[in-house]
């Protein structure tokens, strides 16, 4: 016999995902319009913990809209941390429980403040 085949519909704000594979392909579909941007180096610091971090500038208007339309879309998704609300890439960490000392701290962001 012929079964029918349901039609998918795009996500919407009503619209519940029902695993996260629905809900990484409704992020993909949002993603599709937006044009690429190009981000350039900032600046090197230490953030949280000692994690040693790169910042990126050149973050447009539109991906804030495009972050602020897929938190409302799919309102089950964890809110977004302070720390991941703006471009950088972490690029070396300490291990698990270790801590920097005031000394390295010091000597860190004057290497940080050197190279950039």
């Amino acid at each position: 016999g012929m079964e029918a085949k349901r039609k998918r519909l795009p996500a919407t704000p009503t619209d519940a995902p029902r695993n996260d594979s629905d809900v990484a392909k409704g992020i993909a579909a949002m993603c599709e319009d937006c044009e690429p941007c190009e981000l350039r180096p900032a600046a090197f610091f230490v953030a949280w913990s000692g994690v040693m971090t790169l910042a990126w500038q050149g973050f447009p208007p539109v991906l804030a809209g495009l972050k602020r339309r897929i938190a409302e879309t799919f309102p089950a998704l964890p809110p977004e941390k302070p720390g991941s609300k703006w471009p950088k890439t972490t690029l070396g960490c300490l291990k698990e429980g270790a801590r920097l000392t005031p000394d390295q701290l010091r000597k860190l962001t004057q290497l940080c403040e050197k190279f950039f």
